[in-house]
């Protein structure tokens, strides 16, 4: 599958978007932003100073919360864990 994948990459790259069927295989851009703790530190703080509530936009990443190695229990004292179910291949 994965030289397969690697295969349609490189027609795209020589070729342009390739559409099969109902979907459209291209390259598209995405955007996200990393925050060093003093900048979101002061993000939070411009947040709050519009008047709104900076925790109504930051949250933390499961990855924030792995580095932590709170247990599930601990958490829950401050929150509410959300379990979804992932169909996805994985090397064995």
């Amino acid at each position: 599958m994965k030289q397969m994948k690697e295969c349609l990459k490189t027609y795209v790259d020589e070729n342009g978007a390739l559409q099969a069927a109902d979907k459209v295989w291209e390259y598209s851009n995405t955007r996200s932003w990393s925050f060093k703790p003093d900048g979101l530190r002061e993000l939070a703080v411009a947040i709050t100073a519009e008047g709104k509530n900076a925790w109504d936009y930051l949250s933390l990443s499961s990855t924030a919360l792995k580095k932590l190695g709170w247990e599930d229990v601990s958490l829950s004292g401050y929150g509410t864990l959300k379990e979804t179910k992932r169909f996805a291949s994985r090397k064995v």
